[in-house]
């Protein structure tokens, strides 16, 4: 009975306070869209990263 009545009071709560939810809402999804964007640029600059290292790093037949 508890979980319903915790579950009646979120949706009494949702439904009271909607605009700060839509507030909530747009708010995580920019987060999200920045950390997504924030990954895909971490994730690219360590391929670069890693890329100019194999090549700046001398071979074997180069060291011989």
């Amino acid at each position: 009975m508890f979980l319903v009545w915790l579950l009646f009071t979120l949706i009494g709560t949702v439904l009271s306070s909607w605009d700060s939810v839509a507030g909530w809402a747009v708010g995580s999804l920019l987060g999200v869209a920045y950390a997504l964007v924030g990954l895909g640029i971490s994730v690219s600059l360590r391929r670069a990263l890693g890329r100019g290292m194999e090549h700046a790093r001398p071979s074997r037949e180069a060291s011989w």
